[in-house]
């Protein structure tokens, strides 16, 4: 009986060292994941900066006197109206293609919220049957106590 408990306790064991290394696994893939994000939003950031920097360099020609009427055109302004309407129409398109992908991953983050908050009711439902365990262990222990005391 004594071998047989000591076997199922290794058996339980190495199934949960399987378990835990199976999550490893899938935390290292996480963490590459994360770095993959970070580096993302680092660049991302970097093209803040330079614009950033190249606008503040524009507006301080505009503030310096680098806006010259006088070589407006009626064919520049034209060129530039027309330029403006492409560039706006394009940023359009995008940006509705973006508003689409955000309603798309709304639902996901929703849907994830939702996984999470039963996975944590599951969590707390988990916990009890532990501490439970922990008091049955206790009585366990006691009562092994009893029997090898003198």
């Amino acid at each position: 009986m004594l071998n047989q408990a000591n076997l199922d306790f290794l058996e339980h064991r190495s199934n949960l060292n399987s378990a835990v290394l199976s999550v490893n696994e899938k935390m290292v893939a996480v963490n590459q994941m994360l770095i993959e994000i970070n580096d993302t939003i680092m660049k991302a950031n970097e093209g803040i900066v330079k614009f950033n920097q190249n606008q503040i360099s524009q507006n301080n020609k505009l503030l310096a006197g680098g806006l010259a009427m006088e070589k407006a055109t009626p064919a520049k302004n034209a060129s530039r109206i027309k330029e403006n309407g492409a560039r706006a129409k394009a940023i359009k398109s995008k940006a509705n293609a973006n508003s689409k992908k955000m309603d798309t991953i709304s639902k996901e983050m929703k849907a994830n919220r939702s996984k999470i908050e039963k996975n944590a009711s599951t969590i707390m439902s988990r916990r009890d049957d532990i501490m439970k365990n922990a008091s049955n262990i206790a009585k366990n222990q006691a009562k092994v106590a009893k029997r090898i005391s003198p």
